[in-house]
């Protein structure tokens, strides 16, 4: 703001702001500073979602190796049930229950501990997880009492707690491959 009086005396610094208020004002340098804040703020976003991208491989990676071994100890836990169930069902058929019911608790112990080293990245998988295990510990428990020689009414218990180990397994696979199905879930999963 220029002062009323007659004798005014310009400094060098009433120059220099003179000058940068003139080159502040003119349309060419206010684009440029437009065009750089807008080239800074989608560099820092730009950037941010690459390492998020960057991140969601590496999560992505981590989860499917980790689950290449809960599908080994899985399908050994279904070959074994299923040949268990086909034994128990075929009254034609000797075999020693105690050796098969070990065999079972054995998956069945070896399954959990490849749940255990998956690295879950999104609450349902954790989810199904949880839910995965408490199914298999279930499992155990029957065919623990099995073993004990509780053989009476035992039919059913065995049959629903392989059912429910089939579909919390089902459904624990589901909540993987729904995870590895894309790039936006293990966008979502890296971020938050």
């Amino acid at each position: 703001m220029r002062s009323m009086t007659v004798d005014e005396k310009t400094t060098w610094f009433d120059t220099l702001v003179a000058i940068w208020r003139r080159i502040m004002s003119n349309k060419v340098v206010r684009a440029i500073l437009w065009a750089r804040w807008i080239i800074t703020v989608t560099g820092f976003l730009v950037t941010v979602l690459w390492y998020a991208y960057l991140e969601g491989q590496d999560i992505s990676e981590n989860l499917t190796t980790d689950y290449k071994a809960v599908q080994v100890a899985q399908s050994e836990l279904i070959d074994n049930s299923l040949g268990l169930q086909g034994n128990l069902l075929n009254s034609n058929i000797q075999f020693d229950l105690e050796a098969e019911l070990g065999v079972l608790r054995s998956k069945a112990k070896m399954t959990i501990g490849a749940l255990s080293g998956l690295r879950a990245p999104t609450d349902t998988i954790e989810q199904s997880k949880q839910e995965y295990r408490a199914a298999l510990e279930q499992l155990i428990g029957v065919a623990n009492r099995l073993e004990r020689g509780e053989i009476e009414n035992m039919a059913l218990p065995l049959q629903n707690s392989l059912q429910n180990v089939g579909n919390t397994g089902g459904n624990f696979n589901d909540s993987v491959r729904d995870f590895q199905g894309g790039m936006w879930p293990q966008l979502i999963g890296s971020i938050f």
